[in-house]
């Protein structure tokens, strides 16, 4: 099954039809999938009494 590059561009990237992006080290755009989980985990943090310690540590706990 081929990849479609285009459909993941326009998925993760809506923008990128309007405009030219010179990616830089410093900085760069993230996928849409990426600000929705951002957007998602800082609306949670506004009530810190609900974040699990999975939330915060979980990362942590599955590394070796």
């Amino acid at each position: 099954m081929p990849y479609d590059l285009g459909a993941l561009r326009r998925t993760e990237f809506p923008w990128a039809d309007e405009t030219t992006y010179l990616d830089h080290a410093s900085i760069g755009p993230i996928p849409e999938r990426t600000r929705r989980a951002l957007d998602d985990f800082n609306t949670r943090r506004t009530r810190p009494h609900l974040l699990r310690h999975e939330d915060l540590f979980g990362a942590f706990d599955l590394a070796p």
